[in-house]
C-alpha cells in the first residue's frame, strides 16, 4: 500500500484528555438508557396479598382433595401403601398445580421484586424497558421456560457497558 503525503498520522488526530471527557458526559442523551442521565418511569405495582393468599390456598385444598380421593379410592386395592402413597400424592398434585400456574406465579414473583426492591438498585438498569419488565413480557408473550430463560439472559447482558431499547 501506498500512503500519500497528505495523510496526518493517527496520534496528531487524537482528542485530549478533557476532550474526552467531555464526550464520555455528553455522549448520551437524556431520553437513552445507557446515560447516567437517563430519567426512568418506574412501575412500582400494588401486590393483592389476599388474592395470593387466596390461590395458595385454593391450590393446598384441591391438592389435599386430589390426595383423599385417591386415598379412599386405592384402599380397597393396595391396603398396605395406601397410607403411605398420600403425601406423595399431594406434593405431586401440588407440582402439578404450580406447572400449571408457572406463568401467573412468575410475574407474581417478578411484581413483589418491583414493589420492594429499592429505587436505587433499580436504577442500575440499562435497557428500555427495565429488565423486570422484559422479563414480563417475555413471560407473557413465550410462556413460563422460555420468557424466564429470555429474561434470564437479558438480565446477563445488563451491564454498564450494555443497553438501549430492546423488547422481547
Amino acid at each position: 500500500m501506498k500512503s500519500s503525503e497528505s495523510e496526518e498520522p493517527i496520534y496528531n488526530t487524537m482528542p485530549s484528555e478533557e476532550e474526552l471527557i467531555k464526550l464520555l458526559h455528553t455522549h448520551h442523551e437524556k431520553n437513552d438508557p445507557r446515560s447516567h442521565f437517563y430519567v426512568r418511569t418506574h412501575v412500582i405495582p400494588e401486590v393483592n396479598w389476599l388474592n395470593a393468599i387466596g390461590k395458595v390456598t385454593l391450590s393446598l385444598c384441591i391438592s389435599l382433595l386430589v390426595s383423599l380421593v385417591f386415598f379412599y379410592s386405592s384402599r380397597t386395592f393396595i391396603p398396605a401403601y395406601a397410607s403411605m402413597s398420600v403425601p406423595l400424592v399431594f406434593v405431586a398434585s401440588m407440582f402439578f398445580i404450580v406447572l400449571i400456574r408457572a406463568k401467573a406465579l412468575l410475574v407474581w414473583i417478578i411484581r413483589i421484586y418491583q414493589r420492594f426492591a429499592p429505587l436505587r438498585i433499580r436504577d442500575k438498569c440499562r435497557f428500555e424497558p427495565s429488565c423486570s419488565m422484559y422479563m414480563i413480557q417475555a413471560i407473557e408473550k413465550y410462556g413460563a421456560i422460555k420468557g424466564l430463560s429470555l429474561g434470564v439472559q437479558r438480565l446477563r447482558r445488563c451491564n454498564i457497558t450494555g443497553g438501549g431499547y430492546d423488547y422481547p
